[in-house]
């Protein structure tokens, strides 16, 4: 590429900063994959510290997922948001819609530059196991509930027997 990488990287940081819009930092964001993904290793080399303010997106939309919208979109109408009553300018999508967004934005970098998030490996690893592993307690299941209802009147043995011969069709 035949760009200045400093002043490239300058236009992709403020707009990964924005504080005002979502949009203007997921454009950002495609923009800094785009342009990642096809720098050549001397351009790739000086363009480490877009890491930074991408991987800080991703990581405060997923500290926020069940706030309202961080970065609601501008209230200004766009000429083709006037037409349609369900434009994203009345609802902002939520931080859980705008995270899913910018991972897949970001799937292609991971894809082609891997190398670029191993220093960060330890810091991605601190919060996005919480988006992707389940819930550890799911509540008391059903025989939970009944053995420790029964538990307390003493019949734990008496109904547990009880459940088995009828199960079994046995009385």
């Amino acid at each position: 590429m035949d760009l200045q990488t400093d002043a490239v990287l300058q236009v992709f940081q403020r707009g990964l900063k924005d504080g005002e819009s979502v949009e203007v930092r997921y454009a950002a964001l495609l923009a800094s994959v785009a342009y990642l993904s096809a720098a050549e290793p001397g351009q790739l080399a000086q363009s480490l510290s877009l890491m930074y303010p991408i991987l800080e997106t991703v990581h405060v939309l997923s500290q926020n997922l069940l706030s309202p919208p961080l970065y609601p979109s501008s209230s200004a109408p766009s000429p083709s948001s006037s037409s349609s009553p369900t434009s994203s300018q009345e609802k902002p999508l939520s931080n859980t819609a705008q995270l899913t967004r910018f991972l897949t934005a970001l799937t292609p970098l991971c894809t082609s530059n891997p190398a670029l998030f191993q220093p960060h490996l330890s810091a991605l690893l601190s919060f996005m196991p919480q988006l992707i592993l389940p819930a550890v307690d799911c509540g008391p299941t059903p025989t939970t509930v009944t053995i420790t209802t029964q538990a307390r009147t003493g019949r734990v043995v008496r109904t547990l027997r009880k459940s088995w011969r009828r199960r079994r069709g046995l009385r």
